[in-house]
């Protein structure tokens, strides 16, 4: 009888420990969030992981910024500082991830909310596949 307790203990602590670990990875996402910005403080944008949107796409939209907004020389920058060994997310980021090597900048401003800003002008086909192009460039380059 001693022995089946302990084997269900056993289990039910096992059982719990799966949770929490499943619980951090869905809900506190341990890998760090990056967020992004165009040298000319004209653009911003970040990852959000556990959705899917992830650097690739990130670089993607910077590319695409670039071609719409006719900013041939802005340059992509992370807004974003490495965590400190404390935190739980440096225990669980690649460091060799190219997103990581996009070079530091301080954040700047976000520009005022303007609905004829070209960001908010609409895209062609054409321009989405020069974009996307033009990122897997800019990753292969990291």
């Amino acid at each position: 009888m001693k022995r089946l307790l302990s084997v269900i203990g056993l289990i039910i602590y096992l059982g719990i420990l799966y949770y929490v670990f499943l619980f951090i990875w869905i809900f506190a996402n341990p890998e760090t969030n990056v967020r992004f910005q165009s040298s000319d403080g004209q653009w911003h944008d970040h990852e959000v992981l556990f959705k899917g949107r992830e650097f690739e796409s990130i670089v993607a939209y910077f590319e695409l910024y670039k071609l719409r907004c006719g900013r041939p020389d802005a340059k992509l920058q992370r807004v974003t500082t490495k965590p400190r060994k404390n935190e739980l997310a440096y225990w669980f980021d690649d460091y060799d991830d190219p997103k990581w090597k996009v070079p530091f900048a301080e954040k700047l401003p976000k520009p005022p909310y303007n609905k004829e800003n070209c960001l908010y002008q609409s895209v062609k086909p054409e321009m989405l596949e020069i974009a996307d192009i033009e990122a897997r460039k800019f990753i292969d380059g990291l």
